[in-house]
């Protein structure tokens, strides 16, 4: 047992954004995750002003986000 184990957050790497042909509203966000532990917790934010404010609303997400996701 590492406390320090606990303390690294979780790599993202290859992260790609797309958004889908006119007039689709939908965006297909990829990315892989790596990380220390056998869970994390996925979350997604969305920013229309370079990160002062993350109010941007958004809905229907299918794949690997929220509470307890497994790796492996």
């Amino acid at each position: 047992f590492s406390p320090s184990l606990f303390a690294q957050a979780p790599v993202v790497a290859n992260l790609q954004c797309q958004q889908q042909s006119y007039p689709s509203k939908t965006v297909e966000i990829k990315y892989d995750l790596e990380a220390i532990t056998e869970t994390v917790d996925i979350r997604l934010l969305i920013s229309e002003t370079a990160g002062e404010t993350w109010a941007v609303p958004f809905e229907h997400f299918w794949g690997d986000i929220g509470e307890r996701i497994h790796l492996g």
